[in-house]
């Protein structure tokens, strides 16, 4: 499948890989508002430091982090909170350049999670950002500031320690407005895929 199909743009990475020290898997031209990234997540051991890092997709902004909008875009990390590890899910949303949310799921070593993180508009034409692991929403939130980025580029491990995981089964679809207009049956009011 080609990468771009016009205003359609797809990633897929089905093979196993390791999450590793600035692992910059494709730079994406754009990331728009409507978009669905899905992956399958083993985590081998849960220990190694308070956050580590999953996915990562990012505009940059290496110089102040939590200011520009676009540094998160999203981004997924293991993190030690409360006494265990969880997962830590942040992104651009309503403005705030990295809004998040901790997972209240218990994480096991050696097992497989399906992992989605969607942005669609939903029936009310509202703009809905989700988070689920193996099908179940965990979180759920209106994006009332929705934005295309451009030069997104996807990290598996970025330069915070990586987790000591796998990752495969990887896919990423975005469209534009007008692409998803054009394709009710297939984007029209939260539908995807």
């Amino acid at each position: 499948m080609p990468e771009t199909s016009g205003k359609r743009i797809y990633f897929g990475k089905m093979q196993e890989f390791g999450v590793s020290w600035n692992n910059i898997l494709k730079e994406l031209d754009h990331l728009f508002k409507d978009f669905t990234i899905k992956f399958e997540l083993l985590i081998n051991t849960l220990n190694g430091g308070s956050l580590q890092n999953i996915i990562h997709f990012s505009t940059g902004g290496l110089d102040d982090p939590h200011v520009e909008y676009g540094y998160k875009c999203p981004a997924v990390w293991l993190r030690f909170d409360d006494d265990d590890f969880k997962l830590y899910v942040e992104s651009a949303i309503n403005r705030n350049p990295s809004m998040h949310m901790t997972l209240k799921k218990t994480l096991r070593e050696g097992e497989w999670m399906n992992i989605e993180i969607s942005q669609f508009r939903d029936k009310e034409n509202k703009y809905k950002f989700e988070f689920k692991v193996n099908d179940r929403i965990f979180w759920s939130v209106e994006n009332g500031f929705p934005v295309d980025f451009n030069h997104v580029k996807i990290h598996a491990g970025n330069w915070f320690k990586p987790v000591d995981g796998r990752i495969r089964n990887m896919e990423v679809e975005t469209v534009d407005s007008e692409f998803r207009k054009n394709n009710p049956d297939r984007y029209g009011h939260g539908r995807r895929h």
